[in-house]
């Protein structure tokens, strides 16, 4: 039998759940036609097997059965020449977990003691419109695409066989460029890969769910530092900003006597010298007594470059 990791270890590198989301570029006129191809199939099968079920969820006549009735094997063999069998599989159980979410909002609405959901949620809707035609979005298995990162980063993912010779990708897959640096470029595992066009600003986006250990970190890290008084009985978080130490110091107003603002030790320090800034909140009011009956009262100095060792000796760097 294998050693058992102490109960803390196994904590401190449980998996999460994180996402990279980036922009691709296809590296050629016929690559992108390639792109656009896959993503309005995929859109269009999406939209038939949405059709099939909302029919049959509106009992329209002609439309047998209920939602999962839909014959969904049949249109994925309409489109797997395009886009993949294992791409309109992905597409299919995409469209599947959408109708799960909405029954099971649909259900907590109508239960009056469960208050999450406050609004009648609708049916999973389509992609695009007879006006504007269809949206460019597609989803891909993930085993069907691979990411590498480095100085020239891509994404290759896998064309149904009629698109194959339409681009000048090394392999069969289509390859496309990735633009900028992921956040989370060392991962256990990936989940399926979204894809769309954003007409906004003219781009491909990608979105991979990644899962990564509780101990890795985002990347890039920025270079600042906070710090916080470990000895207070109630621990205040402090923002970081750039080039500066930032302490808190958490004092309880004393509870058999009373003080004023600006006579007290804790409060009356560190609110002096060029290039400090300081904040009070808490019991301590100034002009005012702090009443001796409310002991759960503080008086809370937050400063930046002012953490000195009488007032604030415990200050440790979390950067």
């Amino acid at each position: 039998m294998g050693e058992v990791q102490p109960l803390h270890d196994c904590l401190l590198n449980w998996p999460i759940k994180r996402t990279n989301t980036f922009a691709v570029r296809p590296l050629s006129e016929d690559g992108e036609q390639v792109l656009r191809n896959l993503l309005d199939a995929s859109a269009a099968l999406w939209n038939e097997i949405n059709y099939q079920r909302l029919m049959r969820y509106n009992d329209e006549d002609g439309f047998e059965g209920d939602v999962w009735d839909a014959d969904t094997g049949k249109l994925e063999g309409k489109y797997k020449d395009v886009i993949g069998a294992s791409t309109a599989q992905t597409v299919r159980r995409a469209n599947s977990e959408a109708w799960r979410g909405f029954f099971e909002n649909k259900k907590k609405f109508h239960d009056e003691s469960n208050t999450t959901v406050t609004e009648h949620p609708e049916p999973p809707g389509f992609r695009g419109n007879e006006d504007d035609g269809r949206v460019l979005k597609g989803v891909i298995r993930k085993d069907a695409y691979s990411v590498e990162w480095g100085d020239r980063s891509r994404l290759e993912i896998v064309v149904g066989a009629k698109l194959r010779d339409r681009h000048n990708s090394p392999k069969s897959r289509l390859r496309l460029e990735i633009v900028g640096n992921p956040n989370w470029p060392e991962y256990e595992d990936q989940s399926r890969l979204e894809l769309w066009y954003d007409e906004t600003d003219s781009t491909f986006r990608a979105s991979q769910p990644v899962t990564v250990c509780s101990d890795a970190r985002d990347t890039p890290l920025a270079d600042h530092k906070a710090a916080l008084d470990i000895g207070a009985t109630i621990l205040s978080p402090v923002p970081p900003q750039p080039a500066s130490n930032i302490c808190t110091k958490v004092a309880s107003c004393s509870s058999d006597s009373v003080r004023r603002r600006e006579k007290s030790p804790v409060c009356s320090q560190n609110l002096k010298t060029d290039n400090t800034v300081a904040s009070e909140s808490g019991g301590c009011i100034k002009n005012e007594l702090a009443a001796v009956t409310t002991p759960k009262k503080h008086c809370v100095v937050t400063c930046s470059n002012g953490c000195t060792p009488r007032v604030l000796t415990r200050c440790i760097s979390v950067g």
